[in-house]
């Protein structure tokens, strides 16, 4: 208490001895017991340094000579130890002298200089000078201080009074000035500090930004403020025609010191923050006139600081307008670029305050580029760096994505070969964002990817994937440190906190004067580094072991100076020290000689068998610290990523492999601490590099004939000691993938399963209530979670979990735990208001952004299972926030309507394209929290929202498959129970959703009994509401559906009575609301598509009737029977015989009965054959009409199509149709003409190279036959047609593009057909020149024409402007091959460069028919659940065929042939001699195996395993060597084994 006191009468003395002197009291008088001083004369000798500047203040400089006395110093001694204080107080009075001014009382001045001439007495004016030169920045920097303005910056507002002596700026300015001259007549006084005294400006500069960040009351702010006007009215000048090369980090440190704490400022004093504005408008209304290009790289910075600090502040807001007005108002080129780069002001009410700024901003945009649609926003978005994404731009992002719902499906639309789709990137983009230190900017990141929710990567590796570096190529180790480290450091330069600033900047100082750094020696070097309490995170914080730990390794020498000079940034940028620390041990390895491997590799190993050892321990509750051990093991797993991005290029290693291990080290134990950082991929590479390991140390150790077997195929035969461990470690890595081809490898891989492995086995089969008694079983916490989660028993999960202390299963619950009701109304109970509410549900979302932030940190979250559980969680969040408002809105019921009826078409809108795994997790969510928020509310809106969520439940359970538990008939017994609060339509799809749940039981009989008295309802109803329109269609529908399964009544009666029934009502009235494509809603194209389905069936199954063994067996039995009726009949006219004719009258009665029944039997059928199919291919192409959803349903088409030539009905339906052209007598060549006319006008860049290619099919004998008799070939009648096609379509708007194409088309089969005048067999990779008479090269101005190789997506609207031709290039490279194929480079007008492959007397069409065929596969694969999850498909390439014998194929870059890695180019190297160079080459094996094909069987069998034994296969090296990351190493090399390698086999 004493002391605080002290303290606080030690900051006012100045003040308390002023007013203590003024009223005529001596300083020997002063009460020294006030200061806890025993006498008078201790007092004065205690604090004589506060008491000199008060005394001359005072004008009572006699008494120095006591307070000297008391100090036991003489007069000088104490005038020249507060020499500066003294000086920076006399100066003002002096400079405003000199000046002639009268802005300062005259005895002041004149008390001033007296005591000037005291101290150039006492102290000597050469001394004098001296200290003015050595003291120059604190003298300057003190004056500086001193500026304080009185007057009020807003209406009430307390100014107060500094203690004396202050100055007004013009005052301080003067005395700028004044100081300028003394030092540099020629210039002023920031002019001569730019120019003489550099440091001395960068110091002023920091100590006045440093005083703004440390002002914590309104008065510090204003005096530092002040300070800072004053700097910018003397710096500004200065820059303009003094010094302009400080220009660009002068206006960088004032901008940036601005508008740091703008935000603070504009919340705790507004008033002030419209000073700070009115400051940074000088500084950039200076800029603009002068230096406008220096700003332009700070727009970004200020304009996104300032938007955030105006959010919710109208005042400041409106100032700030004005500051970003003179920006948008410049119209300098750059300035103008940069801020059309920015994103827009939201529209929001938080921002009010900068409508006109908004408004301009906006035109400018519009001026420049036009609205943004989702797309282009998003692609403008990724283009900023993380550290430059201000709260706004993500706020816009938020809002963009609300209002644009309908275009998220285009963001995931691959924008090209090898691209991730936006979507991804943008998740990606968020997630680094959501991690990060600055808290809005990572809860507002977290609100838009909870918006945009769990998006379908599909594709097991995340962070997305970028393309893969040439490990060769990167050499130059200590650029790329040099690059990271100053790009940290420029970031930091602009920190909000100031301390980072100031550290970075000095930090930035010394390394432009780089010295030699540490350098120790190898004994010295262990003594420092293999010291085991710097590499075990023990008792203290992660941060402190972490910087020690750089710290020491640094000191030690690592071969690099730029590290010695960055350690202080350590002590106040902790996460520097983790970043930097890859990167020094990487330098430290670079720059060895062979004895800091085997420290390094030493410690390594210790350091991941100890924390490896601490997490198991933590895991069984036994360690504290495992945290710390976690974030210790990222960091090393980050150590061991970053050194294997570079290969040892220097050393002389055997191959690529070796010199990529950086570190001798037991990789089993890495493998365990990347997946329990959740780095799954990393792990099993460093599983796979352990057994390599071992199989290489084994080879050296032991003899060829006996090193032959490698440790894989020991550990897949169990017979290695380590092969439980590594499969238990394998069974734990592909369970967290999810990846059941792994998991039934690993079971099946093991002599005896445990109970834990048949779980696993079981839970990734979907068999969830036996995976949960296994789980039991064997006491796994974590798998009971897994499973009970799985099954959606959520509450029953926060009732385990409450029960269990495990901190895994804590962190389970933190996850979970507000999908259960039990905690929103915990919540709810605990709360007073609606604003508190909102923010517990801010601190969730932070405590989930932190999570992210957790399992981020060190790239470990790469694979897209460890995301999907976060961005699930940030959706429910994001919507719990948006149905907490409804307690608002719960006395103004209108509103609330209003309100619920919006938030049901957001949820809705949310849910397309989300899995259906993540819909169940979100659905429960939205269940619970409306449960508890309809408590006591009795809002029909909520309850049908409720109700509505119920449902959906219900479906997603249903399609999900699951039932019991929380599933599907939960959801519809609680729906039922909502029944007395809800309307007739809802107590119908009550009754609906449960008919579909007992159907999905294959239960169609009790279905069908429920859905009987709401049929007989609908039917007794005469007239139908519009309301209840859309529920009867569905309602028929479902009927009809359910009678078809069944079977119980006639398909014709079905289709007629209830099919067609709701097609008519909603052809008829379409809904107004739920339009989609012309006028058909999404009911009627299900019940397009249902109809269609079952006719089809029905169609296929009648078909293959009629033409069975069975139908054909009845036709013959027909025929022989009228052939008997003949023969009966001719026996019958020639019998006389009375008894005989009536016998044969009866026989002929018999089988005329018969065969008239069988005809008509056969003709019933054919007639329902005939139904069906018409039936089929109408509701086919309605459904096609209607929109995109079936598209696939065009293929059936054109199969009945096909199949049905001759039927006319079939014809006049397409015609009708698709032509839109009657024709009285339809018939198939006609409606084909008439579609391909159609296709060709609508579709001509797709179209025209099939037509073309069909009417040139012979158009290569006109240059291969040059010089000969051409003989006369003879057409086929496709090939007459498709040229009439092409004469007819030249009369059409297509002419002028169809002559173009023809001459290009032409062109290339010209040069295809070159090669016949050189030589066929032309070595690989030579390069010729075309010849210039070549039709290709003289081929100028090209208007429609574009690159034939590059795909171009079908345009619904038929309008197309893809990139036209513009030239080829002048020289063809040939790539090898029996013909003679050519590699052209084409350019295209939007200056891109391509590769097309040309091949002549070569038929491509079957290749272009199997590129098509993969296409449709890839769709089809793209539709399949399991087929996204494991990322099936088949890379695709265009080929063009030109005529029957040539061709254009599309280039596929970054490739090379097996052949070339494995033995190379002149086969005698490649990588079986680079990796076995005494292995046998592939010649000799080819000489054996020929030799051998003569003998018997069993010498070919041992020549075979002699050369096995001597011929081993090397290319998993290839991915090893190529791709060093984890994620991309599996990614790569999984993309290979589910495509090429499956192809090869088969």
């Amino acid at each position: 208490m004493q002391s605080s006191q002290d303290e606080v009468v030690g900051e006012q003395m100045p003040y308390l001895v002023l007013q203590w002197l003024r009223h005529d009291y001596t300083i020997t008088d002063f009460p020294p017991a006030l200061h806890s001083c025993p006498s008078s004369a201790a007092f004065l000798s205690k604090h004589c340094d506060t008491l000199m500047p008060v005394l001359l203040e005072s004008d009572r400089s006699f008494a120095i000579e006591t307070v000297a006395r008391s100090s036991s110093v003489d007069v000088k001694t104490l005038l020249g130890n507060n020499f500066l204080t003294l000086i920076i107080r006399i100066f003002p009075y002096i400079a405003v002298d000199d000046a002639g001014t009268d802005a300062l009382p005259r005895a002041k001045i004149i008390m001033a200089k007296r005591h000037y001439k005291l101290i150039e007495r006492e102290l000597g004016g050469e001394q004098v000078r001296e200290l003015m030169k050595t003291h120059m920045r604190s003298i300057v920097l003190g004056v500086i201080q001193l500026a304080h303005r009185p007057e009020e910056m807003g209406t009430k507002e307390l100014v107060w009074t500094p203690v004396p002596p202050h100055f007004p700026p013009p005052v301080i300015l003067t005395t700028l000035a004044f100081i300028g001259r003394m030092y540099n007549k020629h210039q002023p006084l920031f002019a001569t500090l730019a120019s003489d005294y550099i440091d001395d400006l960068h110091y002023i500069l920091e100590r006045c930004a440093r005083d703004l960040c440390e002002s914590r009351t309104p008065p510090a702010t204003r005096q530092a403020l002040t300070a800072l006007e004053v700097v910018a009215e003397a710096l500004l000048p200065c820059l303009a025609h003094h010094c302009h090369r400080i220009a660009p980090a002068a206006l960088r440190c004032l901008t940036h010191t601005l508008t740091t704490h703008l935000h603070t400022i504009a919340t705790t004093a507004p008033q002030l923050a419209g000073y700070c504005l009115q400051i940074l408008s000088k500084v950039c209304t200076f800029a603009l006139e002068n230096f406008p290009q220096h700003l332009a790289p700070l727009v970004s910075l200020i304009f996104g600081r300032m938007v955030d600090a105006c959010r919710g502040v109208s005042e400041v807001g409106e100032r700030g307008s004005e500051v970003l007005g003179v920006m948008l108002q410049s119209q300098h080129p750059d300035i103008r670029r940069s801020l059309t780069e920015l994103p827009p002001i939201p529209d929001l009410e938080a921002f009010a305050g900068l409508a006109t700024a908004r408004t301009a901003h906006r035109g400018l945009l519009k001026q420049h580029h036009g609205f943004h649609t989702l797309a282009e926003e998003v692609e403008a978005f990724l283009t900023f760096h993380p550290d430059h994404i201000h709260t706004y731009a993500l706020t816009h992002l938020h809002t963009m994505i609300q209002n644009l719902r309908t275009q998220v499906d285009l963001l995931y639309q691959c924008a090209g070969d090898g691209q991730e789709p936006l979507a991804h990137r943008l998740a990606y983009f968020l997630v680094n964002l959501a991690s990060c230190s600055r808290v809005k900017v990572a809860l507002e990141a977290g609100r838009c990817l909870g918006e945009l929710g769990p998006v379908t990567i599909n594709n097991p590796v995340f962070p997305i994937s970028t393309p893969s570096h040439d490990p060769d190529t990167i050499t130059d180790t200590d650029k790329h440190t040099a690059i990271t480290v100053l790009t940290a450091l420029d970031s930091y330069l602009t920190d909000d906190d100031m301390g980072v600033v100031v550290a970075a900047s000095a930090v930035l100082h010394k390394l432009l004067r780089t010295v030699a750094g540490y350098a120790l020696d190898a004994a010295q070097y262990e003594a420092v580094v293999g010291k085991d309490e710097v590499w075990l995170c023990g008792g203290g914080s992660y941060h402190n072991w972490v910087t020690g730990l750089a710290t020491t390794l640094i000191q030690a020498g690592c071969g690099n100076d730029l590290f010695t000079h960055i350690l202080p940034i350590f002590a106040v940028k902790a996460e520097m020290s983790a970043m930097v620390l890859p990167l020094v041990i990487h330098t430290a390895l670079v720059n060895d000689s062979g004895w800091r491997r085997d420290v390094l590799s030493q410690q390594f190993t210790r350091f991941f068998h100890h924390h490896v050892q601490a997490t198991k321990e933590g895991a069984e509750g036994k360690n504290e610290g495992r945290d710390k051990d976690a974030k210790a093991l990222q960091l090393g797993v980050a150590v061991i990523g970053v050194s294997s991005m570079f290969f040892m290029t220097h050393r002389a290693k055997k191959t690529p492999f070796e010199r990529n291990l950086w570190l001798k080290l037991n990789y089993r134990d890495v493998a365990h601490a990347a997946q329990y950082c959740g780095a799954h991929f990393s792990a099993l590479l460093f599983i796979h590099l352990y057994c390599e390991v071992m199989q290489w140390m084994a080879m050296d150790e032991v003899e060829v004939e006996k090193r032959r077997d490698p440790l894989l195929k020991q550990l897949h035969l169990s017979l290695h000691p380590e092969a439980h461990t590594l499969t238990t470690l394998l069974l734990e890595i592909y369970s967290s993938l999810g990846d059941r081809v792994g998991i039934e490898g690993c079971v099946s891989s093991m002599k005896v399963p445990g109970a834990m492995a048949k779980a696993l086995r079981c839970h990734h089969r979907g068999h969830a209530l036996h995976s949960l008694a296994l789980f039991d079983a064997a006491a796994n916490t974590q798998g009971m979670v897994r499973g009970l989660q799985s099954m959606g028993l959520y509450d029953i999960l926060n009732d385990f979990l409450t029960d269990t202390s495990l901190t895994e299963s804590r962190e389970y619950s933190e996850a979970h735990r507000w999908t259960s009701s039990d905690f929103i109304v915990s919540v709810k109970s605990d709360i007073q208001s609606i604003g508190n509410y909102i923010e517990v549900l801010v601190y969730e979302l932070m405590i989930c952004c932190h999570s992210i932030a957790r399992r981020h940190n060190g790239n470990q979250m790469e694979s897209s299972t460890s995301i999907y559980p976060f961005l699930c969680q940030l959706q429910i969040l994001s919507e719990m926030e948006e149905a907490a408002k409804c307690m608002s809105l719960r006395h103004k019921p209108q509103e609330l309507s209003l309100y619920v009826k919006d938030l049901r078409d957001k949820w809705s809108e949310r849910e397309v394209g989300v899995e259906l795994r993540h819909q169940e997790v979100i659905v429960a969510a939205r269940v619970s929290a409306l449960k508890a928020i309809t408590t006591g509310c009795s809002n029909p809106q909520l309850h049908s929202l409720l109700h509505a969520t119920l449902l959906r439940k219900s479906k997603v359970g249903r399609e999900g498959g699951k039932f019991g538990g929380a599933g599907c008939e939960w959801a519809v017994k609680e729906a039922q129970q909502l029944a007395p609060r809800l309307s007739q339509s809802g107590k119908w799809l009550n009754t609906m959703e449960h008919a579909r749940v007992t159907r999905t039981h294959n239960d169609v009989k009790m279905a069908i009994q429920a859905m009987n008295p709401l049929v007989d309802h609908f039917k007794q109803e005469g007239t139908v509401t519009q309301e209840n329109q859309q529920m009867m269609c569905q309602m028929y529908t479902l009927y009809g559906s359910l009678l078809m399964d069944s079977r119980t009544r006639p398909a014709r009666g079905i289709i007629q009575d209830y099919y067609n029934v709701a097609i008519a009502r909603q052809e008829d009235n379409p809904p107004i609301n739920d339009s989609i494509g012309a006028g058909c809603s999404g009911t009627l194209e299900d019940t397009y598509n249902e109809l269609a389905t079952y006719t089809f069936e029905l169609y296929r199954q009648l078909h293959q009737y009629l033409e069975g063994e069975s139908t054909k067996g009845k036709r013959a039995n027909i025929q022989r029977s009228r052939e008997e009726i003949a023969r009966v009949e001719d026996l019958g006219r020639g019998c006389t015989d009375l008894a005989l004719r009536k016998d044969l009258r009866r026989h002929l009665l018999i089988l005329t009965r018969n065969v008239e029944r069988d005809c008509d039997t056969l003709a019933d059928l054919e007639q329902q054959r005939e139904m069906c199919l018409f039936e089929a291919m109408k509701n086919f192409l309605k459904c096609l009409q209607a929109s995109a959803k079936y598209h696939l349903h065009v293929y059936r088409v054109i199969a009945l199509w096909i199949e049905n030539i001759g039927n006319h009905r079939i014809n006049e339906l397409l015609v009708a149709r698709i032509t839109c052209n009657p024709d009285q007598n339809p018939t198939f060549h006609t409606v084909l003409r008439s579609i391909v006319d159609h296709i060709c006008l609508d579709h001509p860049h797709h179209s025209l190279p099939v037509v073309v290619a069909l009417a040139h099919a012979h158009a290569d004998d006109r240059f291969t036959a040059v010089g000969k008799k051409q003989m006369k070939v003879m057409e086929e009648d496709r090939v007459e047609a498709a040229k009439v096609l092409v004469t007819q379509l030249k009369s059409t708007g297509l002419g002028a593009h169809l002559h173009e194409f023809e001459r290009v088309s032409l062109a290339y089969l010209s040069l295809a057909n070159w090669a016949g005048a050189i030589n066929p067999r032309q070595r690989p990779g030579r390069q010729v020149q075309i010849d210039c008479k070549e039709p290709l090269m003289q081929l100028r101005d090209l208007r429609h024409t574009a690159a034939l190789t590059r795909p171009l997506q079908i345009q619904p609207s038929c309008r197309y402007e893809p990139p036209i031709i513009s030239g080829w290039g002048n020289k063809c490279t040939f790539v090898g091959g029996i013909n003679a194929p050519k590699r052209l480079t084409v350019r295209t007008s939007d200056g891109h460069e391509y590769f097309e492959l040309l091949k002549g007397r070569d038929d491509l069409r079957q290749d272009a028919v199997l590129e098509q065929v993969f296409s449709i596969v890839n769709q089809l694969l793209a539709g399949d659940k399991e087929a996204r999850e494991r990322c099936l498909s088949i890379r695709t390439y265009q080929v063009v065929p030109l005529s029957q014998r040539s061709g254009l194929i599309q280039w596929c870059t970054n490739t090379q042939s097996f052949g070339e890695y494995l033995i190379g180019s002149d086969k005698k190297g490649g990588a079986h001699r680079l990796y076995h160079p005494r292995d046998y080459t592939p010649d000799l094996c080819y000489a054996k195996m020929n030799e051998a094909r003569r003998r018997s069987a069993e010498d070919r069998h041992e020549v075979f395993k002699d050369i096995m034994r001597h011929f081993h296969p090397v290319f998993r090296h290839f991915f090893l060597e190529q791709y060093t990351s984890g994620r991309e190493w599996h990614r790569q090399r999984t993309a290979y084994t589910r495509s090429t390698a499956t192809w090869r086999t088969y």
